[in-house]
């Protein structure tokens, strides 16, 4: 994981986070995921080949704990996820790397559903 931006690329999704968070933007790009952040202006690159799975979270306490109890999403991201917004509560994603002092990151995006979808292409192809 980087904070530097790399060169200028069209991504292939692109939503700006909800009002409420640390979260700025969320967009995908063919070779990387960028996470930008409101609080210092700063942007956490994630490059795709450092991706280890995008999942669509329903949302909700209970399903966030009983799911993470059932082994649906793994322990450390229910104690250890740098959590962008408010709107965990609701569908969001829980994003896993393979680097860095943070490895699970959770967060919402406009459409989640197209989110992952574009995630799972650089996956696959990064």
């Amino acid at each position: 994981m980087s904070t530097r931006s790399p060169p200028l690329q069209n991504p292939i999704y692109s939503s700006a986070a909800p009002d409420r968070g640390i979260g700025k933007s969320y967009v995908v790009f063919p070779d990387r995921v960028e996470l930008t952040l409101k609080i210092i202006d700063e942007t956490v690159d994630i490059p795709a080949r450092d991706l280890v799975s995008v999942t669509l979270v329903p949302g909700g306490i209970r399903e966030i704990l009983l799911g993470t109890l059932r082994r649906r999403y793994p322990l450390m991201s229910l104690v250890w996820a740098l959590t962008f917004d408010t709107g965990v509560l609701k569908r969001h994603i829980l994003l896993r790397t393979r680097t860095g002092l943070v490895r699970y990151f959770r967060f919402t995006p406009r459409e989640p559903d197209r989110f992952e979808a574009a995630c799972n292409s650089i996956i696959k192809t990064g």
